[in-house]
């Protein structure tokens, strides 16, 4: 598979203090990176690189033609983003920055308000949304541009585990669809089960590299960095540990069924 960014020994300073020192790490097209880290980590600096809403030279971007349209960036806290008094305008405004004709781009939004369920919400004020709501109201606005990378930074930091779960599947749909490329930043590491890797970074470099899983077999090292380990790995892992079953899961029902065959 091909990268589509690399970062090659960056160095980032803030007020002359050091971010980053010689960091590099590739992501790959049409995978879907989870990255967590503790306050200080440098995961926020990260995602304004990655954005290259800060400008380096030592990150490269393939196949990315307009990072306005290419990159998407989904934030926790969308509400201050919204400038019209209802969803559909704010929907109808982004065909001033489209390329496409106004059929193509009338499809496209008919397909965004069925894929995240947006019919009852289009006549209504943004600032009276949830946040579940307003979420998919910004999914929404960044998914027109069918962009090669989306990146969410805490996105599902301020909604309800419902409409963070009913969120990820559809991001799942559309990625496994048009092959969007995820770079997932967050504080929960349930975040990245069934996605492709899992990177824990600290104070400017990374700690752990790989699989979901394999990574999460590192329980000490991760909690030594205040991060949670989610509940279901924590009771396989130290089932694990006495024999019961062989293997750490994401889920209970595969969990129950491993200890009862």
């Amino acid at each position: 598979m091909n990268n589509i960014i690399s970062i090659n020994n960056l160095d980032h300073f803030y007020n002359k203090k050091i971010i980053f020192k010689n960091f590099s790490i590739d992501i790959e097209d049409g995978s879907w990176t989870t990255i967590v880290g503790p306050n200080s980590s440098g995961k926020t600096t990260l995602v304004y690189l990655l954005a290259g809403l800060i400008k380096n030279n030592n990150i490269k971007y393939y196949n990315i033609k307009d990072r306005k349209k290419d990159i998407g960036i989904l934030f926790d806290n969308p509400r201050n983003n919204f400038i019209t008094n209802t969803v559909k305008d704010e929907l109808l405004l982004s065909f001033n920055y489209s390329n496409s004709s106004k059929k193509d781009f009338d499809d496209k939004i008919e397909d965004i308000i069925d894929l995240l369920k947006l019919e009852n919400l289009l006549y209504k004020d943004p600032m009276t949304l949830s946040g579940g709501e307003l979420q998919r109201v910004s999914l929404g606005l960044i998914l027109i541009y069918n962009p090669k990378i989306l990146i969410m930074d805490d996105a599902f930091s301020m909604i309800s585990n419902k409409d963070k779960q009913d969120l990820i599947r559809v991001i799942k749909r559309y990625k496994k669809d048009n092959n969007m490329t995820i770079i997932n930043f967050t504080d929960d590491l349930e975040e990245s089960f069934g996605t492709n890797r899992l990177v824990i970074i600290n104070k400017g470099k990374i700690v752990i590299d790989g699989k979901p899983k394999d990574v999460m077999k590192n329980d000490t090292m991760i909690n030594r960095l205040g991060i949670e380990i989610p509940f279901i790995v924590d009771l396989s892992s130290k089932l694990k540990l006495y024999g019961l079953i062989d293997d750490i899961y994401f889920d209970e029902e595969t969990l129950v069924n491993d200890i009862w065959k």
